[in-house]
């Protein structure tokens, strides 16, 4: 017959064993969830309208200055409107009025980020180490650089703009790439490959097509030319010119007299303004 002192060590080992198996369930559940995405940006000022939908999200919201963004959070600037974020490595980006930016996701020595429609202004500062990435919607356009600063627009149906305001850009697009000095322009089209660079404009250049001075209709139609990528507004209606720089907008008439004005903005910031004679 087993002794006392054999019972106790049999009920001290199977409590020991009962812990340890305690102990590594613990230890196993909390290290099969996965961890959750780090911080990539914060919100550093907001200017008019700006909302943020968040990745697990489909319900846009009003965000606050000082909220961190994590991989896959979008935000989005109405007309008037924008907002600078705050990257890891004291870099920033400046989002532009009637645009919508993807917070990318942190790579092997790069940051990848996305840019939905509309325009952005990045200033990456070295200290990072890493290099930043830019790609854009409906393009399999990308511009990196590692210091320096750099304005990307797309109307997020393949035309990309991407103007080198200082420091070293490297354009990739497909299998072809192409070094963009400072102070040079590149402009790649839908399906082709990076045009010839050319000097970044310092101002815009506007053609309007005017209706007549008389109509019989509620509405018209506004075309025109101008820089591929630029921002249009007639009377508060919004459009944006296509990758031949031409638009086309329908905007309404009230009865009387009416004045449309036209404002285009390029994606280097050259804004020009323009107005027509009364239309009845």
């Amino acid at each position: 017959m087993p002794s006392v002192n054999t019972y106790k060590n049999i009920v001290g080992i199977n409590s020991i064993g009962l812990l340890l198996l305690v102990a590594t369930n613990i230890f196993i559940e909390r290290n099969s969830q996965a961890p959750s995405p780090q911080p990539l940006a914060r919100i550093g000022s907001l200017v008019g309208q700006v909302e943020l939908l968040q990745r697990d999200s489909d319900q846009w919201e009003t965000p606050e200055v000082g909220r961190f963004l994590k991989a896959g959070d979008t935000i989005r600037t109405g007309s008037y409107s924008e907002s600078v974020l705050h990257l890891l490595g004291k870099s920033s980006v400046v989002i532009r009025a009637n645009t919508e930016f993807v917070i990318g996701k942190e790579l092997v020595q790069r940051y990848l980020f996305e840019l939905g429609v509309g325009n952005i202004t990045a200033a990456i500062n070295r200290s990072s180490g890493r290099k930043y990435e830019f790609m854009s919607r409906g393009s399999d356009t990308i511009a990196s650089l590692n210091e320096g600063k750099i304005s990307v627009s797309t109307d997020g149906k393949g035309t990309v703009v991407v103007d080198n305001l200082d420091g070293k850009v490297k354009i990739r697009t497909g299998s072809k790439s192409m070094m963009l000095k400072k102070g040079r322009r590149s402009i790649v089209h839908a399906n082709r490959h990076p045009e010839q660079d050319i000097p970044i404009p310092t101002s815009v250049a506007l053609k309007v097509n005017w209706p007549p001075a008389r109509l019989s209709s509620t509405k018209t139609t506004i075309s025109g030319e101008t820089s591929a990528g630029a921002l249009i507004r007639v009377n508060g209606v919004l459009v944006r010119a296509d990758q031949d720089g031409y638009f086309s907008l329908e905007t309404p008439l009230r009865e009387g007299k009416n004045r449309l004005i036209i404002h285009a903005t390029d994606p280097s910031g050259n804004s020009i303004t323009k107005s027509s004679d009364n239309i009845e």
